[in-house]
């Protein structure tokens, strides 16, 4: 049903490629991004937590969360196995890239 509605195509960091009539450019993170759409199964707090945790992640950002779950009980939950900074995000929460980059370089989790 959707399916002449997108085009998938593949890119790599530095690559700059029209939507629309916008510009995107793409570049390497230095952090661990699940999204929940993507990943095999939904993620309930503390595989949140493990997961960025082997990968070296600088901080963990919980998004998603289902209707009517408490927002701090979960990030205890993940902060139980991610040692890293934990937020959970809320409406309109506006987070900066640079400080994601300075953690991850502080940890050495950039190189």
């Amino acid at each position: 049903m959707l399916a002449a509605a997108y085009r998938v195509h593949g890119f790599a960091a530095g690559d700059r490629f029209a939507v629309g009539p916008f510009t995107a450019e793409t570049w390497l993170l230095p952090h661990f991004v699940l999204a929940g759409a993507d990943a095999p199964c939904l993620l309930t707090a503390r595989p949140a937590g493990r997961y960025p945790r082997q990968a070296g992640a600088a901080r963990l950002l919980l998004t998603h969360l289902w209707r009517g779950t408490d927002p701090t009980c979960e990030r205890k939950s993940a902060a139980e196995l991610f040692e890293q900074p934990v937020d959970v995000a809320v409406p309109r929460l506006a987070t900066e890239a640079a400080e994601a980059t300075e953690a991850a370089e502080a940890t050495g989790a950039a190189s």
